[in-house]
């Protein structure tokens, strides 16, 4: 190899020769070399020279004779006798040394060198070693080539093997799943031609037929339920649920149902454990049955927990039907009802009712028509121009201006660029809604101001100063809401934290009315958002869920309730959180005094008769009462996960378990309007025929892999015909 390089080195060097930058003078007296003429004068040379002679004069000229003139004809000669041999003269080009002359080559690179500044190449190769160099280079070109075709193959092969079938059509899988992608995907001309650029040897990848897609994501999801199962099976902690009713845009009634509980390595885990459409309504009576087939396809009965829901009364009933399918299962104890919409019904009812008569009434028929408790308080505030705080005519005023704008995108862009942002619309579904819009109106009344002055058009939205203290109230009362609302929400948010926001609500609500007893407007509406807020606030008082989790939590413990409640509440609140904590509580195994103890040393024998002192002493070793009583202990973890630890584990076994299942209920059921938020990109216009038997295969698939609760493999099928409907 170092012959080659060696080599290929000298090639280059002939090849590549530098030019000197002193370019020789031609004159009269300095005739122009000429090799047709230098051709005739060989060929009248002496007749004396030998074939030997003829061929070193017809090699290769060394490139010194570059530098050569002819001689003058009859007066310079061509050549002259040098020792035994004929030597050719050699006479310099330039004008400055016409008259030098040598018979060396030698000392002609010497004489350019050394007057003329010219360094000739000594170096010049023979006939023989081009011919080497030349096959040098093309062994080389060669051994070039054989290793990109080497590089090529293994490029190819590389291709070849990263071009898997299988792993592609995961991807495509997981792309039409997760990103609600229509079942022809995969037959999409665009998809292919990005599939081809990335990896052209990536052929007889895709699948032709969308029902293969159909098929596919069928078994994935009879596959993923199974092994959903088992990890609900291995749960640490009863499985709790949330529920939810929703109509999809292609006219479907669908019921979410989603559980909540810790697995086996302590993680706090959820899953959409079933979407089922519901042709009868979802009175409570006919959604046990579609609870019942979730217990009997998970084989969970044994571990219901919870159930979380809103306040509608068919909620309530749900509870009362499952209670007789279930054992040991009380439907007052295990019903926990949603606090977000706990809250937003008392800002709502602030708002949108005139009355706590008209609360009642919303109440009432909301239970007969199905409908929401919030969507009847709304429906009746718009049919009734008197109702509520909302038809303050500052209020108003903020909220058709809201209107107009997004009525005009002439104005609404101004405004934009005017202010950077704008106000936020209500929503009849999203909760403090209401609140954002003032708040946003209040937080830029300059540019509001400014608008309405550069439009006048607008000027009967104009706010005084009195106007916009009255929304400035507004907002101060409805912020506890909003903050309550947003410290509530989430996947981690225990229990405890529920009555705890409830306690400062009901505080808030009790200063308000104190505040605004002289002002018959405000007040008014203040005594209807507490009488909203009451009536559920004291339901919490039905189940022992919300005060076993505050008297749990290793910060509040039964301090917190001496500090916060009356001394009735607090009995009651202890009472019924020790009925949930009998349910776990085991009695200490009986002592055998004629138990054999001589295997024993004389330290396990006095601590087997201190023990059993102890445990004479009634309610002594009671975990329950030890914890509540003992101080209070600052933590920087959920409580759930304190008590999680093993040294919790150790100290209360039979406590942690309470502990365990209470602080794992979900706070809120929005996990439920989350799976509808998903779905309703599901279920564009373009995919209405979509069936409800498909849209809980997605939905399922979609959030158990987003939840790490099963793996992301799809079960991969061969193709079929193409007979089926483009959407089943």
């Amino acid at each position: 190899m170092i012959l080659l390089q060696n080599y290929i080195m000298a090639s280059a060097t002939f090849t590549n020769e530098s030019q000197s930058s002193l370019q020789p003078n031609d004159s009269a007296s300095a005739i122009p070399y000429d090799s047709d003429n230098d051709t005739t004068l060989l060929e009248g040379a002496s007749e004396a020279r030998t074939s030997h002679k003829r061929r070193r004069l017809n090699r290769q000229r060394d490139k010194a004779w570059d530098y050569c003139r002819t001689p003058i004809q009859g007066v310079e000669p061509y050549s002259e006798k040098d020792g035994r041999r004929v030597r050719r003269i050699w006479y310099c080009k330039y004008p400055c040394c016409e008259q030098y002359s040598c018979l060396s080559t030698g000392a002609a690179r010497g004489h350019m060198k050394s007057i003329h500044g010219v360094n000739i190449d000594s170096n010049t190769p023979s006939t023989v070693e081009q011919k080497i160099q030349q096959n040098l280079k093309k062994q080389f070109k060669d051994y070039e080539q054989k290793n990109l075709d080497i590089e090529r193959n293994n490029s190819l092969e590389a291709l070849q093997k990263a071009a898997v079938p299988a792993v592609v059509k995961q991807a495509i899988l997981r792309l039409i799943v997760h990103h609600d992608l229509p079942f022809n995907t995969a037959q999409w001309p665009e998809l292919h031609a990005l599939i081809y650029a990335v990896n052209h040897q990536a052929t007889n990848c895709m699948w032709k037929s969308h029902q293969t897609t159909a098929n596919m994501i069928g078994k994935t999801f009879e596959i993923k339920r199974s092994q959903l199962q088992q990890r609900l099976q291995q749960s640490r902690s009863l499985i709790h649920f949330t529920t939810d009713t929703w109509h999809s845009p292609n006219f479907k009634e669908l019921q979410a149902i989603t559980g909540h509980w810790v697995d086996d390595t302590g993680r706090l885990c959820k899953a959409l454990l079933a979407l089922k459409e519901m042709n009868n309504g979802h009175a409570g009576i006919e959604v046990a049955p579609v609870f019942e087939a979730v217990f009997e396809l998970f084989s969970i009965k044994g571990k219901a927990g919870f159930i979380t829901a809103d306040n509608h009364g068919a909620n309530d009933t749900l509870c009362t039907a499952l209670s007789e399918a279930l054992n040991d299962w009380n439907p007052q104890q295990r019903r926990l009802r949603c606090v977000g919409h706990i809250i937003n019904l008392a800002a709502q009812a602030f708002l949108f009712a005139k009355s706590q008569e008209a609360v009642q009434l919303a109440i009432d028929e909301a239970n007969a028509t199905g409908l929401s408790i919030d969507e009847e308080l709304l429906q009746k505030s718009e049919d009734d121009d008197t109702a509520g705080w909302i038809k303050q005519p500052a209020l108003q005023k903020i909220l058709q201006f809201v209107t107009t704008l997004r009525r005009s995108d002439k104005l609404y862009n101004a405004f934009k660029r005017a202010a950077s942002k704008v106000i936020r619309a209500p929503n009849q579904t999203r909760w403090n809604s209401h609140y954002y819009t003032l708040q946003d109106a209040f937080e830029m009344k300059s540019y509001y101001t400014s608008f309405i002055h550069a439009n006048p058009a607008l000027s009967d939205y104009e706010l005084s100063t009195a106007d916009w203290q009255l929304v400035e109230l507004t907002i101060t009362f409805l912020e506890p809401f909003q903050t309550a609302t947003k410290q509530c929400e989430g996947d981690y948010i225990t229990l405890d934290k529920v009555q705890l926001h409830m306690d400062a609500l009901d505080s808030h609500l009790k200063e308000q009315k104190t505040m605004y007893k002289d002002q018959p407007d405000m007040a008014g509406s203040v005594l209807t958002a507490w009488f909203a807020f009451d009536k559920y606030y004291t339901a919490l008082d039905e189940t022992g869920a919300y005060s076993a989790a505050l008297l749990l939590h290793p910060r509040h413990r039964k301090a917190y309730l001496t500090s916060a409640w009356q001394s009735k509440w607090i009995i009651a609140g202890v009472g019924r959180a020790r009925d949930l904590w009998l349910q776990y509580k085991k009695e200490p195994e009986a002592i055998n005094d004629d138990k054999d103890t001589s295997a024993l040393s004389h330290f396990q024998r006095y601590m087997a008769k201190v023990e059993a002192k102890q445990r004479s002493k009634s309610g002594s070793l009671d975990e329950f009462d030890r914890f509540i009583n003992a101080p209070q202990e600052a933590i920087d973890i959920s409580p759930l996960e304190w008590w999680l630890q093993p040294q919790q584990q150790r100290s209360y076994p039979q406590l942690s378990q309470l502990a365990i299942d209470i602080l794992s209920c979900p706070a809120m059921s929005a996990e439920s309007e989350r799976v509808f938020s998903a779905t309703r990109r599901s279920v564009p216009w373009t995919r209405a025929r979509l069936s409800s038997q498909r849209i809980e295969q997605l939905e399922c698939l979609k959030h158990w892999q987003r939840a790490s609760v099963v793996d992301e493999e799809f079960e991969l099928i061969s193709d079929v015909e193409d007979t089926a409907e483009a959407e089943n």
